[in-house]
């Protein structure tokens, strides 16, 4: 009797162990999702910023452009680059 009791101990204690390593694996997989996720979403608000201020950039520059234009009497068209 005591042999199986031992036994079933020790069945149950390897049956933990399996359960807190899976623990332990899920936990580890869903925080490098969660930081993955996190990197992108920066990535696209940071793509989503820049794209706002080169276009508020490129608008000034040809706000400028028309301006002169207009002061100076010429077609003065510049290029971008």
């Amino acid at each position: 009797a005591e042999r199986k009791s031992e036994k079933i101990v020790s069945s149950a204690k390897s049956k933990a162990d399996d359960i807190l390593r899976q623990a332990q694996t899920d936990a580890e997989l869903e925080k490098k999702k969660a930081e993955a996720d996190i990197k992108n979403e920066i990535t696209e608000v940071s793509s989503l910023l820049t794209e706002k201020l080169l276009g508020r950039e490129i608008n000034s520059y040809w706000s400028g452009v028309v301006t002169f234009s207009r002061i100076s009497g010429t077609n003065f068209a510049p290029t971008l680059f």
